[in-house]
């Protein structure tokens, strides 16, 4: 769900100023200053000394030909090169480039982008005015790195205790600290049932190897004793370096990357190692902790794909370039727990401009897919997850906030906000983020740290993951099921599973659309369709006017007691499929499968036989076939 900021008639306007394929006969785009409307984005905030250029298809390959003979310092179009000249431009280039898949983005406009390097010292308004000015240009969008983590607010913690888990599905020491995948309530300041409901998931199903997750973050630690099965193997690219992800910090993908020092002279957090660990660390295997789709018994699991997107320097376009070389090569959901400087603009954002945007799409479009568009994987299409932010704010941030991604909030083992949490209608679905704090005791998920050790780490950047495992295990679970399984049906599970009642209860003061659909849920995106048992041995009698049904409790899908039930009474005949002629009845039924309950009918009209049904309804409303009587 989203808020939309704009009135109806200004969307509608700016549809036609804004769209996918440049329209050279659009207007000027509504809600910008004069002299900027083909500028995307605003300057502040941006970074120097670069620019995103979005050339017209009818310039395109005359700016080709020019940018190869000018060895990427000129386009070759007049009005744009005057206009480089005057920047001072020193390098006019493809964004985007990946070979083998290069018919795949022209079809998608993806070499329509170009990025401008020139004097540092030029101001940027001025430089996106000059080079806006060109009938050959589209757009011009001023451009910044992604947010690193650190600066995030993630929080590492002590030691907060261990959960008691009786009958724990895996061997792993650490599973009795993952309190958010089964919280039974010892922890201290937790209630029992504030998890994602992992354990009653991985009855059926605990992961695939054809399943893949592209980590957008710091490099993974791909040789971590507690990973290193569930890493991707590149058979896409016959460079050894690119083996298990790559590095997009640089000019063209290379080797993953820890030696580095960023801008503020700091070494990586090992947040990329944290992140994969909560989605796929090894399960069964005797060691460290569990990943939500990390299999069972030492195999199994999904596969990570580390693609390094913060380095020495950050590189303004590494997310969107990474996007489009993990669809390329077999990744299925993006999970992205990182963001932008919310100097971003509402109107570029929710009007689908700009080369993040495409990238973005781009993604969702073409993950699991040939270049016919026909399902080569598990899963048609692919789903992009972000973290929301960590400033306790409602505006929205992007590009969690843009439609088309899952944005995740974050909630503490009693279903209670995390303070630090941005929240809002934008948000789609919370997760466990869990926070540390000095005087309120620590409650962070524990999950793999750099060193092959493990970490105890919090924020939305952690709860995102456990959205991105959860839906790695739902396509891992209808990959058994053969093709035909897409993109948006994997959305609507994730969204869908989200359990609010709780999470309302605990938040008084927030408004109902403020979580999304409230906390994500694993045994919802594999069992929301399963039909329960149906209720057995109908009993009926008529007692003083009151019509007395018992019947034995069925199980559901995990043989645990149905409490709801559909009761139908009509003074006509009706089958199965007719059920809408009788008059239903909503009701309880307490006590343990193969233990009986009942209903009582008062004040019920009279009739000379009573023709009677009573369906069982799944904690996800799904109703039994009915059991039938007849008095």
């Amino acid at each position: 769900m989203r808020v939309r900021f704009l009135a109806m008639s200004a969307i509608l306007i700016s549809l036609i100023a804004c769209t996918k394929d440049f329209d050279e006969t659009a207007g000027p785009a509504v809600g910008r200053p004069a002299g900027d409307e083909k500028i995307l984005n605003i300057p502040e905030g941006a970074s120097a000394g670069v620019l995103a250029v979005k050339v017209t298809p009818a310039a395109v390959e005359r700016i080709e030909q020019g940018v190869t003979r000018s060895e990427g310092t000129r386009s070759g179009v007049e009005s744009i090169d005057l206009s480089l000249d005057e920047i001072r431009t020193w390098g006019f280039a493809r964004m985007f480039r990946d070979e083998p898949f290069e018919a795949d983005l022209r079809a998608a406009g993806l070499h329509l982008w170009y990025v401008a390097r020139f004097d540092s010292e030029v101001d940027l308004r001025r430089a996106a005015r000059a080079l806006s000015s060109s009938e050959s240009v589209a757009w011009v969008e001023y451009m910044r790195p992604p947010v690193r983590p650190s600066r995030r607010r993630l929080l590492s913690a002590a030691d907060p205790g261990s959960v008691r888990v009786d009958g724990a599905p895996c061997n792993d020491p650490g599973l009795d600290k993952q309190w958010h995948y089964h919280n039974t309530g010892t922890l201290y300041g937790s209630k029992a049932g504030a998890d994602v409901s992992l354990f009653d998931a991985w009855k059926v199903c605990s992961g695939d190897e054809s399943v893949v997750v592209a980590v957008l973050d710091e490099p993974v630690q791909y040789d971590h004793p507690d990973l290193e099965a569930n890493m991707w193997i590149n058979t896409f690219d016959s460079d050894s370096k690119l083996r298990h992800g790559a590095n997009f910090t640089t000019s063209t993908p290379g080797a993953l990357n820890w030696n580095y020092r960023d801008s503020f002279g700091e070494a990586p957090t090992g947040h990329g190692t944290h992140v994969a660990g909560t989605i796929a660390a090894v399960n069964g295997n005797g060691k460290g902790v569990c990943g939500i789709a990390g299999g069972m018994n030492g195999r199994g699991g999904v596969k990570i794909m580390s693609c390094q997107v913060f380095g020495a320097k950050d590189r303004e376009e590494s997310v969107s370039d990474a996007l489009i070389w993990a669809a390329n090569r077999g990744a299925h959901i993006a999970q992205c727990s990182l963001g932008y400087s919310p100097l971003f603009n509402e109107y570029d954002w929710l009007n689908s401009c700009g080369y993040e945007v495409d990238a973005i799409d781009y993604f969702i479009e073409h993950a699991g897919c040939d270049e016919n568009g026909n399902q080569t994987g598990p899963m048609r299409g692919g789903v992009v997850i972000f973290a929301a932010g960590n400033d306790n704010t409602n505006t929205p941030q992007f590009p969690a906030a843009y439609e088309p991604v899952i944005a995740v909030g974050s909630l503490r083992p009693d279903y209670r906000k995390v303070p630090s949490s941005n929240y809002g209608s934008w948000v789609d679905v919370c997760a466990l983020g869990g926070e540390s704090t000095g005087t309120d005791g620590c409650d962070a998920p524990y999950t793999t740290d750099m060193g092959g050790g493990y970490i105890f780490a919090s924020g939305t950047s952690m709860a995102c993951p456990q959205v991105s495992g959860i839906a790695a295990l739902a396509v891992s679970y209808y990959a058994k099921m053969g093709p035909g399984f897409t993109a948006e049906e994997l959305r609507r599970l994730l969204v869908g599973s989200g359990r609010l009642e709780e999470v309302l209860k605990r938040n008084p003061g927030y408004s109902a659309t403020d979580f999304g659909t409230g906390l994500a849920d694993a045994e919802y995106v594999v069992f929301h369709d399963a039909v329960p048992d149906r209720p057995a041995d109908l009993k009926a009698e008529l007692r003083n006017g009151v019509l007395e049904l018992s019947w034995i409790i069925p199980g559901d899908h995990l043989s645990r007691a149905i409490r709801d039930y559909d009761v139908y009474v009509s003074a006509e005949p009706f089958t199965e499929s007719e059920t809408d002629r009788a008059t239903k009845y909503e009701t309880v039924g307490y006590g343990t499968v193969g233990t009986r309950t009942g209903w009582r009918g008062e004040n019920l009209p009279q009739a000379e036989t009573y023709y009677l049904a009573v369906a069982a309804r799944s904690k996800y409303g799904i109703p039994s076939a009915p059991a039938f009587a007849t008095l």
